[in-house]
């Protein structure tokens, strides 16, 4: 007697193919096909840098075009009222300075602190800002705040402004006791586009 794993003869030779390819299978998804998949995606990697490619030289074209544009703008950059117009905060920063010590000396002040702050991105601008401390004559303390509301070049901002009576109060022979002001002074800093 034969022993036979199906009762259809014919299912036999089925059986056996399918038991003899179960190797193949295993050799395919073991080996064959993670290297078939890391083809598709190094394809899709290199079609996605040929776009990119592509795009930079589109931009690269455009280039030229760009600086006749930024150089024909410069002018009328620098012609923009009340901006600082400097490379560096630095040099925005002792712009300010000098505004604040002239308008102090002007009211008949004493400037005790000027402290240049850290230069801050607004926008397309940047803002540029001190920090000052100064004492100035009761009667002269609106004039010091008056000029430098007014300053048209740069045009600058008042904030975080703090008035009280200096310490010692008023002296023999004074109208009024001398005023303490802290204040910062902010101004925007533009650069020329390059």
């Amino acid at each position: 007697m034969t022993w036979s794993i199906s009762r259809h003869r014919w299912l036999d030779p089925l059986l056996a193919l399918a038991v003899g390819s179960l190797p193949f299978l295993f050799l395919w998804l073991l080996a064959i096909e993670p290297l078939v998949e890391r083809s598709h995606r190094a394809e899709d990697r290199l079609a996605a840098l040929i776009a990119i490619r592509d795009r930079l030289a589109e931009r690269a074209a455009a280039v030229p075009q760009l600086e006749e544009l930024t150089e024909k703008n410069r002018s009328v950059w620098l012609d923009v009222p009340g901006l600082i117009v400097e490379e560096q905060p630095g040099q925005a920063t002792a712009v300010l300075q000098t505004l604040v010590r002239d308008v102090v000396a002007r009211s008949d002040g004493q400037l005790f602190t000027i402290l240049a702050l850290p230069a801050q991105p607004d926008g397309t601008l940047t803002r540029a800002a001190i920090r000052f401390e100064a004492v100035a004559p009761a009667h002269r303390i609106g004039d010091l705040l008056l000029a430098l509301r007014r300053a048209r070049s740069p045009v600058v901002f008042l904030d975080n402004v703090e008035l009280r009576v200096a310490d010692g109060g008023m002296r023999r022979g004074e109208a009024a006791a001398p005023v303490r002001i802290r204040s910062d002074v902010v101004a925007y800093l533009g650069s020329p586009p390059r």
